[in-house]
C-alpha cells in the first residue's frame, strides 16, 4: 500500500503543536465501504424514506480515512479536523488525494495487459 508524505504550506495546530505534513495511503474497499455508510442519510421522498449518499459527504469521508497521520498525531482523523487545515493545505490534501487514486486506478487498469517486452508475436500454442 503505498504512503505518501505531503509537506503544508500553512500547517495545522492540533492541541498545543501545529503540524507541517500529511501523511496519507491509498483507499482500501473497507474505507470506501465505511465512507458510503457514514455519508448516508434518510430522506424523505413521495414514496416515504429512502437513504441517499451524499457525494460532497462521501468525498470527505474518504479523504479523512485516507490521512493516516497529522504530523506525529496519529488519532483518528475525523471531519472535524479536516475544518482545521487552511485553503491553501486542503487543496494540496485533495489534489494529492486525487493523484493517489488516480494511480492505484491506472495501475488497476493495466493489470493483465502485455508490456512492451513481453512476447507480442500472436502466435498460440494449440
Amino acid at each position: 500500500m503505498a504512503n505518501i508524505k505531503i509537506p503544508l504550506n500553512v500547517g495545522v495546530k492540533i492541541g498545543d503543536k501545529t503540524h507541517m505534513f500529511v501523511l496519507m495511503r491509498e483507499l482500501t474497499p473497507g474505507d470506501i465501504i465505511d465512507a458510503g455508510m457514514a455519508s448516508e442519510r434518510a430522506v424523505e421522498t413521495a414514496d416515504g424514506y429512502i437513504f441517499a449518499v451524499s457525494p460532497t459527504l462521501m468525498g470527505m469521508e474518504c479523504l479523512a480515512r485516507q490521512i493516516e497521520s497529522i504530523g506525529d498525531y496519529d488519532g483518528v482523523v475525523e471531519l472535524s479536523d479536516l475544518r482545521r487545515f487552511s485553503r491553501e493545505d486542503f487543496e494540496v490534501i485533495q489534489l494529492k488525494a486525487e493523484n493517489l487514486d488516480q494511480a492505484v486506478l491506472e495501475a488497476v487498469m493495466h493489470r493483465g495487459r502485455p508490456s512492451a517486452s513481453d512476447d507480442q508475436s500472436g502466435t498460440a500454442d494449440d
